[in-house]
């Protein structure tokens, strides 16, 4: 399946406004698309107190796919493996290459070799109350990825916003990643200039509203 992965990661348009990143559907194989929405895991955990209602509960759970991931189910056993594939990260740092040499100091032909010190992929589930304000990410964090996991596409305007930062932290949404099934979108930190990574979403005001996804992170030196 990685295979898969990295030619759909190499034939994906660059697009460089608000900020650099890629949009890519489908992105798994179609064919596994339903038997990955039948077979999800429910060992979910909420994710923090920063995602947390007045009342206390979880807007945002999550489920460590790298903990005991034989226990998965084969589909996404195979799912797990194929984004952890080395091919996938270095496809995904050289779509970036230009980005990530500037950020670290390297030649933009070494970017691929970068190494990435740490990379966590999670399965996501988002409900009402969710939000994400605009933001940049961690220092530590080199490229995201998340893979939108809706049932059909009537719920498409549930996508993260990017956003370009118009006066100090005042934002306008320039382009929304379309929560589309079996859709995801990639892209590098960066985190200062006009074309910062700024990225977030709006409140989930939806009652019984699900956003489910996979997210997959790079994670190295602590850098601006």
């Amino acid at each position: 399946m990685h295979v898969r992965l990295i030619e759909t990661i190499y034939n994906a348009v660059l697009h460089t406004d608000p900020f650099t990143h890629i949009y890519m559907k489908p992105f798994l194989r179609e064919s596994d698309y339903p038997e990955l929405l039948a077979t999800m895991p429910t060992n979910y955990k909420p994710l923090g107190a920063r995602d947390s209602r007045e009342d206390g509960t979880s807007t945002r759970d999550v489920v460590d796919l790298l903990v005991n991931p034989p226990l998965l189910k084969p589909v996404w056993f195979s799912v797990v493996l194929a984004l952890g594939h080395p091919h996938v990260k270095e496809f995904l740092f050289n779509k970036f290459r230009h980005v990530i040499a500037a950020r670290f100091g390297i030649d933009p032909s070494d970017a691929a070799k970068l190494p990435a010190l740490r990379m966590d992929i999670r399965l996501m589930r988002d409900t009402q109350d969710y939000r994400l304000t605009p933001h940049t990410d961690s220092a530590s964090k080199i490229v995201t990825l998340q893979v939108y996991l809706p049932k059909d596409d009537t719920t498409s305007d549930l996508g993260t916003s990017f956003y370009r930062e118009t006066s100090p932290r005042a934002f306008t949404e320039v382009r929304r990643m379309l929560f589309l099934p079996n859709s995801a979108y990639a892209f590098p930190i960066k985190r200062d200039g006009p074309d910062a990574s700024w990225h977030g979403r709006e409140p989930l005001k939806q009652a019984g509203i699900v956003r489910d996804s996979i997210i997959l992170n790079y994670y190295g030196e602590l850098k601006k």
